[in-house]
């Protein structure tokens, strides 16, 4: 079996793309997603609004089933 070191730097370097590459998927896609959901969550008080009454539906029935109307 050969040996297969790897220099700090390359590691550093590696886990800094990786930790790039996690901020572009769960912080920048779901912003950039939401943005251009032709304008349907511009309004801070619509996105509020919607959030509250998918949970009441929710909390009320029997779970996600009732929510998406598959019960």
């Amino acid at each position: 079996m050969s040996n297969v070191r790897l220099s700090s730097r390359f590691v550093i370097g590696l886990l800094g793309a990786a930790g790039a590459g996690l901020v572009a998927a769960f912080v920048l896609a779901p912003a950039a997603l939401l943005n251009g959901a032709d304008g349907a969550f511009q309004d801070e008080g619509a996105l509020r609004d919607a959030v509250g009454r998918g949970l009441v539906e929710y909390w009320r029935g029997d779970g996600p089933a009732a929510v998406l109307g598959l019960g």
